[in-house]
């Protein structure tokens, strides 16, 4: 199956094709996720851009374990414009990666369930 945010031949590739670490850290990623999202929604609010872009950077890494490139190229960009202090652009940044991350949770929850049908 393809999906338009996360990457599967890139996580087969990196897995090595080892479908339990994949599950594993596909639902870390779930269960871990959304805490980074909060915090960054909550750092937007309070305008603590020093804390959005160290969080952001911290989230990147998290991000490449399910291949959600999408994802990862606007938190980097949320990352650089917090430290530059762009903060006209951070909000509809933050919009577009609550909206990408939101997709990259469906997308990895139609993979589990195929994972675990097979």
């Amino acid at each position: 199956m393809s999906y338009k945010h996360i990457d599967i031949e890139f996580m087969e590739t990196f897995y090595d094709g080892n479908d339990v670490f994949k599950v594993k850290m596909m639902s870390m990623f779930m269960e871990k996720s959304p805490t980074y999202m909060n915090d960054i929604n909550e750092h937007l609010g309070q305008q603590n851009w020093g804390a959005l872009a160290a969080l952001a950077h911290k989230f990147k890494a998290s991000i490449d374990f399910v291949g959600a490139r999408n994802l990862k190229e606007v938190v980097q960009e949320i990352e650089k414009n917090a430290k530059e202090g762009n903060i006209e652009l951070i909000t509809s940044l933050v919009a577009s990666a609550n909206s990408i991350w939101n997709e990259v949770l469906i997308e990895l929850q139609s993979e589990l369930s195929t994972i675990k049908s097979e």
